[in-house]
Order: C-alpha cells, then sequence, then structure tokens
C-alpha cells in the first residue's frame, strides 16, 4: 500500500502523468501571470526603455491552494537602436509558473521554472509538463506570430503615451 502512495505521489509531482485541466484562468490570475513573467525576466536580457510580455496559457494544474500555469511566454525588451524604437532583447519558451492561491483569490508567485538549455532543453519540458500538452510546449512556433503582434502592439502604445 505504501509502495502505491509513494509511486503516485512521486508521479504527481514530476507532472508528467497528468492531464492539463482545461484553461480557465480568471483575471486576477492572468494578471499573476503578467507580473511574474515580468518580474522574472526583468534582468536576463539587454536592458531596454520598455519591457512587455505576451503569454498563451497551455493547461492548469490545481492542487489544494498551489495551481500550476503552463504557458508558452514571449518577453521581450525595446529600445531605440540608430533611432528607430526596437526590440533590443528577449526570450520565447514554455514555463510554468506556480502560485499559491489565498482565500481571497490572491495569488503569490511559489515557482517560475524555465527549460534547461541545450540538450536537455526537451527532457526538461517533458518532464515538467503535463502528457496532455507537452507537445504544445514544444511548438514554440505555434504561437510567436501572435505574440510577437500582441508585444509589437503595446511597445506602440508605450509609445504613443509618452
Amino acid at each position: 500500500m505504501k509502495k502505491g502512495l509513494l509511486s503516485a505521489l512521486i508521479c504527481f509531482m514530476f507532472c508528467s502523468c497528468q492531464n492539463a485541466l482545461p484553461i480557465n484562468i480568471n483575471h486576477f490570475l492572468d494578471e499573476s501571470v503578467t507580473t511574474a513573467i515580468l518580474e522574472q525576466n526583468d534582468s536576463k536580457y539587454i536592458e531596454g526603455e520598455f519591457n512587455t510580455e505576451s503569454h498563451v496559457v497551455l493547461g492548469t494544474i490545481k492542487n489544494d491552494n498551489l495551481i500550476t500555469v503552463y504557458a508558452m511566454v514571449l518577453y521581450l525588451n525595446y529600445g531605440y537602436d540608430n533611432g528607430d524604437f526596437k526590440v533590443v532583447s528577449g526570450g520565447h519558451m514554455p514555463v510554468a509558473l506556480t502560485f499559491y492561491e489565498n482565500k481571497n483569490n490572491e495569488y503569490s508567485l511559489y515557482e517560475y521554472w524555465q527549460p534547461e538549455d541545450g540538450e536537455k532543453y526537451s527532457s526538461s519540458i517533458k518532464s515538467k509538463f503535463p502528457k496532455s500538452i507537452y507537445e504544445q510546449a514544444l511548438d514554440t512556433q505555434k504561437y510567436i506570430e501572435q505574440q510577437q503582434a500582441e508585444c509589437d502592439a503595446k511597445a506602440q502604445q508605450y509609445l504613443i503615451s509618452k
């Protein structure tokens, strides 16, 4: 009995045997995702004048007060280069963000996970993402045009409001 419980716990911890829930996140969680992405990437790239993000939620898993959001994330820094306002740095990858949810529907970041670089990239995603969305997480090209357009629109809005 104990061996079966331990196996189930290990399987749950590594998520690959779970199916992600239908994508249904509220406004507060979505805002928390945006904030976490901006904060976690702020010092990782060449600094620009304006930074923004776009995320596509691939799925979620909720366990008691913890909710993990699996998303494809585009983070971009914009700045001036020879007089043109354009992308100066950024990154695009699948991430897993785990939040603690309190009874007031407020979220605090518990873990921000990114895949490993190089040869371990695919295997790290496979071990972290549920089977039902693993393939989507590997296909970074599926969402890039939509995400790039969203970030560009935010950058244009920034320029207009300056």
